[in-house]
């Protein structure tokens, strides 16, 4: 497939889809009914307006929250919540039961990651900052429009990345050095993820209990003595990868600890206001260094002025824009570079405006890398 983004006009029909029950003001009170009891962690705009960047979130109920767009609080946005529990579907996304299908029949053969609402209310538009996401994303724009300012994942050399790439699988998923990924500094490991995203420490575990199975199903059935070698070496095989894995871990918790020496006692001495100071915001490494409205200086005049030198490489890369509007959906691909800026349905009398993003999982679709 050709990995790039795509608008689609409406939504899915079928009575799986109900989201027109979100809609309007007696869509409000529905969302009450049905998730205010809730506990949702809704993020607080840093200075500039923007959301998604890993700042401090507040705990509340969702039916305050909703109190609190109606009011046309502009400082609270909710984004991306947690995995507890390991469900897919995330709060309050999943007290909506039979509103929406979990596995659209859209998405084809992907694996559903996860499940959010995104719901603020904004006057002139709120911006996510430019970054990219390790999963495939469907969109639905229940209100309000997004604007979408897009860069492939083949411009990744040009990109300011707080994380340093390492590789770029054929899918478009970006893979960062240890070190970007932690605050180990020693690390420069080779890429520990596959090309759908999966976890090779997590497959190594996976094989070694196929292994030991199969083993364990040989001595039962009475197999030769040749088969039951050829599976043991199978069983020791997978267990020495796990322990690489295993010992890496514990080297990687050992420096970041500063058991080893000097260099964790390096690392705490840089800190500012001595025991209990806040510490520094660290940034996701799929984001990047340059600010929204940098961004919005190189799309409109196609340069960025005095600080051009410090993003040398980005005036090279080929920039994409696209609107997403109510009623419409956006599939992106994982690994497009995107900033998206959100507007209220009316932006003048601060409508509010709501999103509902389903993650999907990669799937790896032409057996993988040739790595484990």
């Amino acid at each position: 497939s050709k990995r790039i983004p795509v608008v689609i006009s409406g939504f899915p029909e079928g009575q799986e889809w109900q989201l027109h029950k979100w809609r309007g003001n007696q869509g409000l009170e529905y969302m009450k009914t049905r998730a205010g009891a809730c506990s949702v962690d809704v993020e607080v705009r840093d200075e500039s307006g923007n959301f998604g960047t890993g700042g401090p979130k507040r705990r509340m109920k969702f039916r305050d929250f909703l109190q609190c767009m109606e009011k046309g609080n502009s400082e609270l946005y909710l984004t991306t919540q947690g995995e507890e529990g390991g469900s897919i579907v995330t709060p309050p996304a999943n007290c909506f039961k039979g509103d929406f299908p979990h596995l659209p029949k859209l998405l084809g053969s992907l694996i559903p990651h996860r499940v959010n609402l995104w719901m603020g209310c904004n006057k002139h538009g709120s911006s996510s900052g430019l970054h990219h996401d390790f999963h495939d994303n469907l969109y639905l724009l229940i209100r309000g429009k997004k604007r979408f300012r897009l860069f492939s994942p083949l411009d990744t050399d040009k990109m300011p990345t707080y994380g340093t790439p390492l590789k770029v699988h054929w899918n478009g998923l970006i893979e960062y050095r240890e070190d970007s990924l932690s605050s180990s500094i020693n690390s420069n490991q080779p890429t520990s993820r596959r090309s759908d995203g999966a976890d090779k420490q997590d497959v190594a575990q996976y094989k070694l209990q196929q292994a030991t199975e199969t083993l364990q199903r040989i001595q039962e059935m009475g197999g030769s003595a040749d088969a039951i070698h050829e599976a043991e070496l199978g069983v020791e095989e997978c267990m020495e990868r796990c322990l690489d894995f295993e010992a890496q871990n514990a080297k990687d918790k050992a420096f970041e600890s500063g058991s080893d020496g000097s260099k964790g006692e390096e690392r705490t001495s840089k800190c500012k206001g001595g025991e209990g100071a806040p510490q520094q915001k660290q940034h996701p490494p799929s984001f990047c260094s340059i600010e929204a409205r940098e961004v919005e200086q190189l799309f409109q005049h196609g340069n960025l002025g005095s600080r051009g030198q410090e993003f040398p490489g980005l005036h090279l890369a080929t920039p994409f824009c696209t609107e997403v509007r109510t009623g419409e959906m956006l599939y992106l691909p994982c690994g497009w570079f995107h900033e998206v800026t959100s507007f209220g349905e009316n932006a003048e009398t601060e409508q509010k405006e709501k999103c509902l993003t389903e993650e999907s999982g990669v799937l790896e679709a032409r057996g993988g890398d040739g790595e484990d």
